[in-house]
């Protein structure tokens, strides 16, 4: 049985968390908007899931201090579930993924999510995260519950199908608080790697086990109308690259990435300098090269009237992030590795959106797509000059 959401609970869970003795006096709960999170609304389809966010204003006491804030109460599956979700969801395919996917649906990345982002919140202190009040797990039905900040008030939120509206200075501030966290997070790996993140690190092994399902996922966007003739002739090619890109890579320096850096999980938090980065729901974190996480980023943000922002948001990044000699690299250098992670991006992770694409159309997909093939032509450009 889940647990009851009272003030007791939520008594319970924030001393917990805030080491402090915490007393709640009151708990009016308020509707949130759960529509951006897709694994959440794919996961409500599933009979007999109670996942959802929940808004709660809490008054409450800590150490004798009164306080009041607007929480939202996150309730999600384990990622075994999202695994088995996804691998149902491939079965209504007309497709061969619907034979394929589910022999690797535990390598896909969705598996251990829970666990990852738990571990993000509990072992982790930077100012890219979302403040976190109280945790909980229910292991017996394969839920858990964080409870944290309200993000509504802040600017960007949910801005997937609005990318203008995020001006080149925010973008800036942005790529360079990622950058921060980036550097921060090189720490970690060699901790989290030897725990249940190990399962899906995108290293070369990974990328030799998972090439059917690859090949598979790029057979699925035939017919969807999301990239040219042309375009696709690409993928096809850098699927056939994948491999051996993906063990160069393997000899760079690696971090812990969001791995779902996109305008679906960021908004500008109000900071002593104005505004700051934050990024929520770290369910799909891994460990690579930070490259990755800019990539995607680009891809979802800019559009054909602003594909010319993108050497200067590069820069942006690349300036901060080369500031730590653990990550520093030529220029040349870094757009190539961020021109691989690219294509990481485009043939597995845009891979999977169509596959759900195929049943729950996407508005923003196309325009990702076209992102992916602007960001590949810089790094063209760049690397042929």
């Amino acid at each position: 049985m889940i647990a009851k959401v009272n003030v007791g609970f939520i008594e319970a869970i924030m001393s917990k968390r805030l080491h402090a003795v915490v007393k709640v006096l009151r708990l009016e709960s308020y509707d949130i908007d759960n529509s951006s999170s897709i694994l959440t609304t794919l996961n409500q389809s599933q009979e007999g899931l109670s996942v959802g966010h929940y808004g709660y204003t809490v008054v409450y006491q800590v150490n004798g201090i009164m306080k009041k804030k607007n929480m939202v109460l996150k309730m999600k599956t384990y990622g075994n579930k999202t695994s088995e979700m996804l691998s149902g969801l491939s079965s209504h395919l007309e497709s061969g993924l619907s034979k394929v996917y589910p022999e690797y649906a535990h390598l896909m990345g969705f598996h251990y999510s829970h666990y990852k982002e738990l571990e993000v919140y509990e072992k982790c202190s930077h100012d890219i995260l979302p403040e976190i009040f109280g945790i909980y797990r229910n292991e017996n039905i394969g839920v858990f519950m964080i409870l944290m900040e309200d993000l509504t008030p802040y600017r960007h939120l949910n801005t997937v199908m609005n990318p203008e509206t995020w001006t080149l200075d925010e973008l800036k501030v942005c790529l360079t608080d990622l950058a921060s966290w980036h550097k921060y997070a090189h720490s970690l790996v060699d901790d989290f790697k030897t725990t249940e993140w190990k399962h899906d690190i995108p290293e070369t092994g990974y990328f030799n086990a998972i090439m059917p399902v690859l090949t598979e996922l790029l057979e699925n966007i035939k017919g969807l109308e999301l990239v040219s003739s042309s375009q696709y002739q690409l993928l096809e090619k850098q699927l056939k690259e994948l491999p051996d890109h993906a063990k160069w890579l393997d000899g760079f320096p690696k971090t812990v990435i969001h791995n779902d850096c996109n305008l679906r999980n960021s908004c500008l938090r109000p900071s002593n300098t104005d505004v700051s980065l934050l990024l929520y729901d770290w369910e799909l974190a891994t460990i690579q090269v930070p490259h990755y996480d800019l990539a995607e980023f680009i891809c979802f943000v800019i559009t054909n009237d602003t594909k010319f922002l993108i050497p200067q948001i590069v820069d942006a990044y690349y300036v901060s992030l080369i500031q730590d000699n653990i990550f520093y690299q030529e220029k040349k250098d870094f757009i190539k590795v961020l021109q691989r992670c690219a294509s990481q991006f485009a043939i597995h992770r845009l891979g999977l959106y169509a596959m759900a694409h195929r049943l729950t159309p996407y508005p923003f997909l196309a325009r990702v797509y076209k992102g992916y093939f602007l960001l590949h032509e810089y790094c063209d450009s760049y690397l042929s000059n």
